[in-house]
């Protein structure tokens, strides 16, 4: 921004593809802006819970979640979600410190996130 240059993907879409840094302009490739984000692997709280998954990585989506010390309402929301933001699995389970899954998930990248009121905390997990 300091700059006044931008960066081009030139044609290239790949990732690791090199890409052209060109003076400023008002053309419309050049007004976009980078955003920094939260890591999908780590805790999304305000009360630093820690959320525990294993084994990670997983056989074809056997695991379990663990809420052993954290406090909660009854209830919990379960989501699972694609690597690419697709939401593959959502349940609520009643009252349980550890929720065993047996899920039908291909090998692959997926974020687990559990809710419960006022609060959430999701993991990266690792299907082999």
């Amino acid at each position: 921004r300091a700059t006044g240059l931008f960066l081009d993907g030139m044609g290239r879409t790949g990732n690791g593809d090199a890409c052209g840094q060109w003076a400023n302009t008002t053309h419309v490739n050049s007004q976009w802006s980078l955003v920094s984000i939260k890591s999908t692997g780590e805790s999304i709280s305000d009360d630093n819970k820690d959320l525990q998954i294993y084994p990670n990585p997983a056989e074809g989506g056997k695991f379990t979640i663990d809420l052993t010390g954290i406090e909660m309402e009854n209830h919990v929301n379960v989501e699972v979600y694609s690597f690419n933001g697709i939401k593959i699995f959502e349940e609520t389970y009643q009252g349980r410190d550890k929720i065993d899954l047996n899920l039908s998930l291909n090998k692959g990248i997926y974020l687990v996130m559990v809710k419960n009121n006022g609060w959430s905390m999701s993991k990266k997990l690792t299907v082999l």
